[in-house]
């Protein structure tokens, strides 16, 4: 029985140092070296830039109210979207249902009057991106009586690089913390 258990060891150690081996021979190869750089994040300027320039247009997709713009920021191909905005109790999935919840958001403002991010900080790993900031909304909506709407919180953007564009797959917003005014 002692001799079995022994045997049992010794497959054990000479599998681990299989292992080792071949996990030493991946971190010496050039292909995981450019990985590991890649994973560190820091895309490059020019990802960063054409980024911040698809956020900047979704602003102002917002602010002019141009429905158009605000649709043709998205991979509408991509299966897993998902857009969760805080007057909403559950997160919208797929495509079509942000189509529909533009279209009816553009139709429900009759005037965006303010819609700021600060402090936007931007990445990307390989063809992920991804950008979040504080953010300022004010709107007035259409109607015989409209409302000003205002709301202050937080926004996440998630991008995949599709055909050498930047195009949106996740958009998040949160409100702040309790104790912030």
């Amino acid at each position: 029985m002692d001799n079995r258990r022994d045997r049992g060891r010794s497959r054990l150690w000479a599998g681990w140092g299989g292992l080792m081996v071949l996990l030493a021979a991946l971190a010496s190869s050039p292909c995981w070296a450019a990985d590991k750089a890649k994973a560190k994040g820091g895309g490059g300027a020019a990802d960063a830039k054409q980024i911040r320039e698809v956020i900047q247009q979704y602003q102002k997709g917002w602010l002019t109210l141009d429905l158009n713009l605000l649709q043709g920021l998205w991979d509408k191909d991509y299966p897993k979207i998902i857009y969760v905005a805080t007057e909403l109790k559950e997160p919208i999935k797929g495509w079509e249902g942000v189509k529909k919840y533009y279209q009816d958001g553009v139709q429900y403002f009759a005037e965006v009057k303010e819609f700021t991010l600060k402090d936007l900080t931007v990445d990307n790993f390989g063809n992920t991106g991804f950008a979040f900031a504080p953010y300022h909304f004010e709107a007035v909506t259409k109607g015989e009586s409209p409302k000003t709407i205002k709301g202050d919180g937080q926004v996440s953007f998630i991008l995949r690089k599709v055909g050498g564009k930047w195009r949106l797959t996740h958009y998040h917003e949160s409100a702040p913390h309790a104790d912030q005014p």
